[in-house]
């Protein structure tokens, strides 16, 4: 069953995403953080899933818009649609709490460059394809990262005037306060990577980067993280059979 967005149920026709062209990513974020299991696979399968959701609604949407991002308003909107989406197709109702998941997240929070065409003038792009066209979580998320060096620069750079230029030669110095726009740019540029890959490989792509970045924290080692990933996805692949089943 195609997803479709019903302006009479979801924010009165406000939310300007066309939900229809991420139907199967709609899905496979609701199968990935189903009722209960949401609150035990959160961090290692929701959460990377439910970003990246939103990452490539917003992808699609500046293929028309010709911006990258959402105004407060229109992300109000539609992060209620997306969330009553979500629940319709069986997500867990507190799948938003679960994933500390906000309406900001749809906008370009602090970065100064959200329109296609300013990020078009200002980065490498044929740089970012090549190294952020495919992820291999296994390198990625361990020693031989690809595109997560790229990604971090291009938010540098996008983040430009807003960093000291001490802080654009070192990154080592950059100031929590100046990381966060660094970090909404980082999003802005996903939001374009997606718009190029399609919704299905921008999916993959991205909650592959996003799973290395929500786990990267804790106390275990890089290859026990894995496991544990592996782990989570054959249970909640079990789980959702066993629910066809019933």
């Amino acid at each position: 069953m195609q997803v479709t967005h019903n302006a009479g149920r979801y924010g009165a026709g406000h939310c300007p995403l066309n939900f229809s062209a991420v139907d199967e990513t709609l899905k496979r974020t609701a199968a990935d953080c189903p009722e209960p299991l949401a609150l035990y696979l959160g961090s290692v399968i929701c959460c990377p899933q439910l970003e990246s959701l939103m990452q490539v609604s917003l992808g699609q949407h500046s293929l028309k818009s010709g911006t990258l991002a959402l105004n407060s308003t229109e992300a109000e909107f539609c992060f209620s649609d997306t969330l009553s989406l979500l629940i319709s197709l069986g997500a867990n109702s507190s799948v938003a709490k679960l994933c500390s998941a906000e309406p900001a997240n749809l906008t370009g929070g602090l970065c100064p460059v959200m329109g296609v065409k300013d990020f078009l003038q200002l980065v490498n792009t044929t740089r970012f394809l090549e190294a952020c066209q495919s992820v291999d979580p296994l390198k990625e998320c361990t020693e031989e990262p690809v595109c997560q060096p790229v990604l971090n620069n291009i938010g540098i750079q996008m983040a430009g005037g807003l960093l000291h230029k001490s802080d654009q030669a070192n990154q080592a110095i950059i100031e929590p306060g100046q990381q966060q726009v660094v970090n909404d740019c980082q999003n802005v540029a996903l939001s374009w990577l997606a718009s190029q890959l399609g919704p299905e490989k921008a999916n993959t792509v991205l909650r592959n980067l996003i799973s290395c970045k929500v786990n990267r924290g804790g106390h275990f080692s890089s290859s026990s993280k894995m496991l544990i990933f592996a782990l989570a996805v054959r249970v909640r692949n079990q789980a959702l059979l066993n629910m066809q089943l019933l």
